[in-house]
């Protein structure tokens, strides 16, 4: 009996450096600098977008100042959009591109289950998603207010609220949740250009998702569902295609 725990502690042990030799190696593929570098160049991007959209409304003096809350909405729809893109891209790069390549062959070759190798892939870059998305909402926002502050470029005042801060927060969720669409078609198809395809797609569903006023609603109800329902399938697709790459 004695010798028999002694063999099941060596294995879990086995398991559990195994395991974290592989969260470690994902780390450095992932290049957390570079992808810091990636999320200041998009939070970049949309304050230059937003910017540009005041100035346009200062100039055509005729023009009617946006809401804060359509400025809110519209923060919170470009930022989970384009991390959402940013997404696909990780998934492209860090699952599909591994497949195409065969370089994943290294990963399967450690002695955990499959399912979890791509389980530890895709929720770095769910969480990743999540926070650049929730990030960059309250630096725009920040940003915004400042701008108000000193040119007045919303037709009201622009402050953030709890709802505000929620309805952020929500859009976040939102974003890393739609993320997962490009990864079941390109677990499916095993195509970069089908799970940037599906992100476009995804833009349309973020966009009709995102509600008129960021306010604590029962939209978190909706996205519970949404999360559910994409995270099965997600799995089912990851049970039924993960070994066609053996085929």
């Amino acid at each position: 009996v004695g010798r028999l725990l002694f063999k099941v502690d060596a294995i879990v042990i086995i398991k559990v450096r195994a395991t974290m030799e592989m969260i470690k190696l994902e780390f450095v593929k992932f290049r957390l600098q570079r992808q810091i570098i990636g999320v200041a160049l998009t939070i970049i991007g949309l304050l230059l977008f937003l910017t540009i959209s005041f100035v346009d409304n200062k100039v055509h003096t005729n023009q009617v100042l946006d809401t804060s809350q359509s400025v809110q909405r519209m923060i919170a729809f470009l930022a989970a959009s384009m991390f959402m893109v940013y997404a696909a891209g990780l998934i492209s790069k860090l699952i599909i591109g591994e497949y195409n390549h065969r370089t994943i062959l290294m990963l399967f070759s450690y002695p955990i289950n499959r399912k979890k190798i791509i389980g530890v892939k895709m929720g770095l870059i769910t969480v990743f998603t999540l926070i650049s998305t929730f990030t960059t909402c309250l630096l725009a926002h920040f940003y915004v207010y400042c701008i108000d502050h000193q040119f007045m470029v919303t037709a009201n005042t622009f402050t953030l609220t709890s709802d505000v801060l929620m309805g952020y927060f929500y859009c976040s969720l939102l974003a890393a949740m739609i993320a997962l669409c490009p990864f079941i078609l390109g677990m499916i198809k095993k195509s970069i250009i089908a799970t940037m395809a599906t992100a476009v797609l995804g833009i349309i569903a973020i966009q009709t998702m995102v509600p008129k006023v960021l306010v604590w609603n029962r939209d978190f109800l909706r996205l519970a569902i949404l999360g559910l329902a994409l995270a099965s399938l997600s799995y089912i697709i990851v049970q039924t295609k993960i070994l066609d790459f053996d085929k």
